[in-house]
């Protein structure tokens, strides 16, 4: 039986940060399809446009254009009301602040994570991720 595919929309405008996210898919045991949107307004068209929505978004704060907690309302906001299915949604910052942490909360965000500059921790992340989405 094959393992089900993570579609994931890694919304981050850093090229070193979207690099270690392509590195540690490369070393996942899983099938994954990659989209990136480098601003809030990219992600925002994204998420209206697309048909097929993907079912997971690592998303960070401070994004030019729209940061991360306005596309988030607006996504909210769009869909409220609706029988929508929220994409899961980790923040992926280098915010310590814990204004931030508690605004994340009170959007109902699934996780919130300060980057690292490690590899592993990518791996480890993307790893419980996809056993969140596909095992719980």
């Amino acid at each position: 039986m094959s393992k089900p595919c993570l579609n994931l929309l890694l919304v981050e405008d850093s090229t070193e940060d979207q690099m270690l996210v392509k590195l540690a898919l490369k070393k996942v045991i899983f099938p994954y399809n990659l989209i990136i949107k480098s601003d809030g307004e990219q992600a925002l068209e994204h998420l209206i446009n697309n048909k097929n929505p993907e079912n997971a978004m690592l998303l960070d704060i401070n994004l030019p254009k729209i940061n991360g907690f306005e596309l988030l309302e607006t996504i909210q906001q769009i869909h409220q009301g609706s029988h929508y299915k929220p994409i899961y949604t980790v923040i992926f910052t280098t915010s310590k602040s814990n204004a931030d942490k508690k605004r994340a909360e009170s959007l109902s965000v699934d996780g919130y994570f300060e980057k690292p500059d490690q590899l592993q921790y990518y791996i480890d992340l993307l790893n419980n991720i996809y056993q969140k989405i596909f095992t719980d």
